[in-house]
């Protein structure tokens, strides 16, 4: 792996980012685990979620980068051509024209992501109702630059790292995050499961010392992946981003420390397993269970 010499970058490929030898915000998250699991690095398959994600952030951020990337499946289970053994017409999947017409177009289309037809429906359905929203409009159809790569060193630890801007508004000291989700009212719990206030926080000081010490305000659009695609756009607080701070300085030290050591420290043990705060007993109540069939009241 490489890395760039601290700045900001332009038109670089994802897989290309992915490969700078710099700490991201995902492996920040892997060393808020254990610092073990940071050492092993991301080896998680995406998911079907994330690869709608990748489809969505495409669509509306680098259009004309789509049909490099993607190619839209035929629906060879409407051609009158796919039939079952009988010759009676099907909508099967399963037959023997559709399996062989898929191979043939998966042959052709190397080098591209195959997505359906109903994924790419939903994406443009998607695209039209960022474009109508009032501040996701503002925040994401523009000319901006989308997909900005940076890189530069904490000046604490000494460690190299790294972000990448969906949507950057150098002029109004904005970056935008756009996250697909399936439901924007719950949306202020996931910035907290996957650490989007940290990643807010961490690319902030990060393009601060880039782009002449200015702090840019960090935006979130949430957009729902199903008809009608609800939309929630929002600064992030700077309640939330103290916190995120907070969090990035101890997760920084904590891999700069073990960089130093050289070692690598997994889970913690409890001293015993206790029950979880959302457990509750009540001393002396009758519990019914069944067990193989009889019933038993402890």
């Amino acid at each position: 792996m490489n890395t760039p010499e601290p700045g900001i970058y332009y038109d670089i490929d994802f897989e290309d980012y992915l490969a700078w030898d710099a700490v991201s915000n995902s492996r920040m998250n892997l060393a808020r685990r254990s610092l073990m699991h940071y050492q092993a690095g991301w080896k998680k398959k995406p998911t079907a979620a994330m690869r709608r994600g990748s489809l969505v952030h495409c669509g509306s951020l680098e259009p004309l980068e789509f049909q490099n990337k993607y190619v839209v499946l035929p629906q060879y289970e409407l051609s009158p051509q796919n039939v079952t053994l009988g010759g009676k017409r099907t909508t099967s999947k399963v037959t023997t024209y559709y399996k062989g017409m898929v191979e043939q177009f998966t042959e052709a289309s190397q080098g591209k992501e195959i997505v359906s037809q109903d994924w790419f429906d939903s994406t443009l359905g998607l695209i039209k109702a960022l474009k109508n929203h009032e501040l996701a409009g503002e925040w994401l159809c523009n000319d901006d630059p989308a997909e900005v790569s940076f890189i530069w060193q904490d000046q604490e630890t000494g460690l190299y790292c790294k972000g990448r801007i969906d949507k950057w508004q150098n002029k109004q000291q904005r970056f935008i995050d756009l996250k697909t989700c399936a439901d924007p009212i719950a949306f202020g719990k996931s910035i907290a499961i996957y650490g989007y206030h940290r990643q807010a926080a961490f690319y902030q000081e990060g393009i601060a010392q880039l782009a002449g010490g200015e702090l840019h305000e960090p935006c979130i659009v949430a957009v729902e992946t199903e008809d009608p695609w609800g939309i929630r756009a929002a600064p992030i607080s700077e309640e939330w981003l103290m916190i995120g701070r907070q969090e990035v300085r101890s997760t920084l030290t904590a891999i700069a420390e073990a960089n130093e050591d050289g070692t690598w420290p997994g889970y913690d043990s409890p001293e015993s397993w206790l029950p979880p705060s959302w457990y509750e007993a009540t001393a002396g109540e009758e519990v019914v269970l069944k067990v193989g069939g009889k019933t038993l009241t402890v």
